[in-house]
């Protein structure tokens, strides 16, 4: 009988701490300037995970992150487990492998508590090397030969000024002389 009792009041303990979380909301972003890369590089990924729980007792989230291509090949896999009261933010680094076919991939992160999971979802692209770097010239290039019919521009403009003076220091010369040429009028 006091078996019976205290394993009751053990059940009705595990219970109530399993019962406190009634969901898990997992979000993951990438950043735009990792939506496309190049094999070899590395996607920066953040995660918010919310806890919606009744209770502001401390919980371990088990958090396992992985990035599959579209065949569904496994690429990168990895877990952790951290502790929360109510939301985890990270931000993680994921190292693309320099041997990584060309197309989308996906990563994603699924988040668990006892029978309590969630999983979210973020796409990304491995593009050629040239694709990166074509775009990222083009932008160099447009903005040096800006800057470079700017300069050429306020050069032109502070030679006409500096013609201009010299034009006008001419022309006071011409009509009034020098000054022991007005003296000798006189």
């Amino acid at each position: 009988m006091k078996i019976n009792i205290i394993l009751l009041i053990i059940l009705i303990l595990s219970i109530s701490v399993y019962a406190d979380v009634s969901g898990i909301i997992t979000n993951i972003e990438i950043h735009s300037k990792y939506l496309k890369v190049t094999p070899g590089s590395s996607v920066l990924a953040a995660t918010d995970i919310i806890i919606i729980k009744q209770t502001t007792e401390p919980i371990d989230i088990n958090i396992e992150y992985k990035v599959y291509d579209q065949k569904n090949n496994t690429i990168i896999k990895f877990s952790e487990t951290k502790g929360t009261v109510i939301r985890i933010n990270t931000i993680k680094e994921f190292k693309i492998p320099d041997n990584s076919e060309l197309g989308t991939y996906t990563i994603e992160v699924k988040t668990s508590y006892s029978n309590i999971n969630n999983i979210g979802y973020a796409k990304f692209e491995v593009v050629k090397e040239n694709y990166v770097a074509k775009f990222g010239k083009e932008q160099t290039q447009s903005l040096i030969s800006s800057i470079l019919v700017l300069v050429i521009f306020i050069g032109f403009i502070f030679q006409y000024q500096k013609f201009k003076n010299i034009e006008k220091l001419i022309n006071q010369k011409n009509n009034k002389g020098s000054i022991f040429m007005q003296l000798k009028k006189r």
